[in-house]
């Protein structure tokens, strides 16, 4: 597993490290449905690429994840920041906005933590 799931309380962050593979994104998804059954509201997200090394992602296994993730609608939209800076963690963000179907998660990138805290924290 190449990441780690933080509740930091008002928002959950994601730190992806190493090599991020297509099945750490299948164990985070199961990861984030436990969250999104057991909470009345869930929370925003902030993903980290900053100590990742590499990815090998095939899209094959990725699209049918982003299929049904898009069939579930959340009240408030949930905010999904990626903090990304070097190329290979903007090509990350790219791809992972490009998979998000769902019109009920929002996705921006930045590149400082503290600009996606900032973001994720304003009320719309």
């Amino acid at each position: 597993m190449s990441y780690e799931l933080l509740d930091r309380g008002s928002f959950l962050q994601i730190r992806f490290f190493g090599v991020l593979e297509s099945k750490d994104f299948a164990n985070l998804f199961s990861e984030f449905l436990k969250y999104e059954e057991e909470s009345a509201i869930v929370p925003n997200r902030i993903s980290t690429l900053s100590d990742m090394d590499d990815f090998i992602i095939q899209f094959s296994k990725m699209l049918p994840i982003a299929e049904h993730r898009k069939q579930k609608r959340f009240i408030p939209q949930i905010k999904s920041a990626i903090v990304a800076s070097r190329p290979i963690e903007m090509a990350i963000a790219g791809m992972l906005k490009c998979l998000n179907m769902n019109t009920s998660i929002i996705i921006q990138v930045f590149s400082t933590f503290a600009e996606a805290e900032k973001w994720v924290g304003e009320h719309p």
